[in-house]
């Protein structure tokens, strides 16, 4: 598969995990729908790391993956992504 093709899996599997977080979030699933909104987020993340190094980390961490992505992250964006990372494991 070409590195392209890669990442356009990524951010689409990222699209539909937040549907599904939405979609938990209204049906009365708060927990799950956080679990999937992380999801989502790691997956776009992914995303940006491919196209930015060539290499998927087996890792789940959003701050990390920011870094690697080359991002620069607001201190209020940091502080989300470390608080969206409760849900990472919360979820499973």
């Amino acid at each position: 598969m070409g590195l392209e093709r890669e990442i356009e899996q990524w951010k689409m599997g990222g699209e539909e995990d937040f549907e599904a977080a939405q979609s938990n979030v209204r049906e009365g699933f708060p927990r799950h729908g956080m679990f999937f909104a992380h999801l989502a987020l790691e997956k776009l993340l992914k995303a940006i790391v491919l196209k930015a190094t060539g290499d998927i980390p087996k890792i789940h961490d959003l701050l990390r993956l920011a870094r690697l992505a080359k991002l620069e992250l607001s201190e209020d964006m940091a502080f989300f992504f470390g608080e969206m990372q409760e849900y990472c494991l919360a979820g499973r």
